[in-house]
């Protein structure tokens, strides 16, 4: 038989238990929470007087595309009504959320002739009176091309924001013409030593685990992205940076 003292030493300890295993479970949520966040530092360039944009974001922000131009595609190999085309010229992209993966089939538009694309683009109309084959022919063709002409193509990963006008993609990861280099590794722990705030700007320093510090700019413009300046002078806050820049306060 139990007692009561040992009922409550049971109780206490299923307790403490819990408490662990709750604690535990709780630190675990917010490290990987923390390690969710990505930096991503624009590519240094001239006249930029040492300030380069600065993405600071969570993995919801980034969005992984794929670039539709030159291909065609289709969720239905068989069906030829579910069949898309895209000239090479073309800024159509597909958007892969969360829940949702590329269940599209492609194929180079390149790899179809030109009556054949036609007939994609505006149907049996747009296809030369004295071309050879027969509607039938050309819809049996394309489909036939299609099973033996998979192509994948490049994926690449962005970041869509609103500029105050319309909403733009920064090209973060991919084989295309980037400009933008992933330093989470250099950023992510960094620490806020000072602040300070402009009638329409915030200035906050930081000081990186390497020891180094870093000044980020905010602007409260629409569509205006931060700034992040590697500080090299041993600031120790931002009066001494404005100082020395000869900033007025």
């Amino acid at each position: 038989m139990i007692n009561e003292k040992q009922k409550k030493e049971s109780f206490h300890t299923n307790t403490s238990i819990n408490e662990l295993i709750h604690n535990s479970l709780e630190t675990k949520y917010k490290e990987e929470k923390k390690m969710t966040k990505k930096y991503y530092l624009q590519d240094e360039d001239e006249g930029q007087e040492g300030r380069r944009t600065v993405l600071v974001l969570e993995e919801e922000d980034i969005t992984e595309k794929l670039d539709l131009s030159g291909l065609v595609y289709t969720t239905d190999i068989d069906k030829l009504e579910e069949y898309s085309i895209e000239s090479v010229c073309s800024d159509m992209s597909i958007s892969k959320s969360e829940n949702c993966k590329f269940d599209y089939i492609f194929m180079l538009a390149d790899d179809l002739d030109y009556q054949e694309q036609q007939y994609l683009i505006d149907g049996w109309d747009a296809v030369e009176e004295d071309y050879i084959k027969t509607e039938e022919e050309i819809k049996e063709n394309i489909i036939k091309k299609m099973k033996h002409n998979q192509f994948e193509p490049d994926n690449y990963k962005v970041y869509t924001y609103w500029d105050g006008s319309n909403w733009k993609d920064i090209i973060l990861e991919g084989n295309y013409n980037i400009n933008y280099s992933d330093y989470t590794d250099e950023l992510e722990g960094m620490e806020e030593i000072d602040d300070y705030k402009g009638d329409t700007f915030i200035d906050k320093m930081y000081q990186l685990k390497n020891g180094e510090k870093v000044l980020i700019t905010t602007s409260s413009y629409q569509g205006s992205l931060p700034w992040l300046e590697f500080l090299v002078n041993k600031y120790e806050n931002i009066g001494e940076y404005r100082k020395d820049k000869d900033i007025l306060f």
